[in-house]
């Protein structure tokens, strides 16, 4: 007799009824399998999901940023022999656009104080905004890189979860044909 969710002879996993004998047993291990590859399914969604909020959240910050930068003009710096334009003029920047994009940068786990840090005399060195949109493009890379790998393994966990169904679908379609044979058996 089989014993599932505490009851003896019939019983249900994740759905699926199964009778007493090695049959019912068989079938609930199946389930059980389905049943774990279903969590372990769910998990991998919550993941992706969370890769692709980060991943919006970061190129949100990174257009906030290039759109910032885009409406400032490039000047010589004060220390420049060469007269090259090596910073973007700030000046025109309120102080709650900058905290703004700070916030976002440490929303994103860039560093938003190193930010507003690099701020000086009302500029900022186009090197330093360059390495910052360098760095928030490494970000993306380093997550879409992580992103591949994931549904590469989600892939092969559905696929195993689709062969435990019709492995499950086979035990389940036997033993509907072992017992319309004993019905006919005892009919004729």
């Amino acid at each position: 007799m089989t014993q599932v969710n505490g009851l003896s002879g019939v019983g249900t996993v994740s759905g699926f009824v199964t009778s007493g004998g090695t049959d019912g047993m068989e079938q609930a291990l199946a389930a059980g399998v389905v049943a774990d590859y279903d969590s372990q399914i769910d998990i991998f969604t919550k993941e992706i999901e969370s890769d692709t909020a980060q991943k919006a959240q970061i190129s949100s910050t990174k257009s906030s940023v290039e759109n910032t930068i885009a409406g400032l003009d490039k000047v010589a710096g004060g220390d420049s022999e060469s007269g090259e334009l090596d910073y973007y003029d700030a000046s025109s920047l309120d102080s709650d656009t900058l905290n703004a994009l700070a916030d976002q940068l440490d929303a994103v786990g860039m560093d938003g104080q190193a930010f507003l840090d690099s701020l000086a005399d009302g500029k900022f060195k186009v090197s330093d905004i360059d390495a910052l949109l360098d760095g928030l493009d490494n970000k993306l890379s380093a997550l879409n890189s992580k992103s591949e790998l994931k549904m590469i393994r989600f892939q092969a966990l559905m696929d195993a979860r689709k062969q435990a169904l019709m492995q499950l679908s086979n035990m389940m379609q036997s033993q509907n044909q072992t017992n319309m044979s004993i019905i006919q058996n005892m009919k004729g």
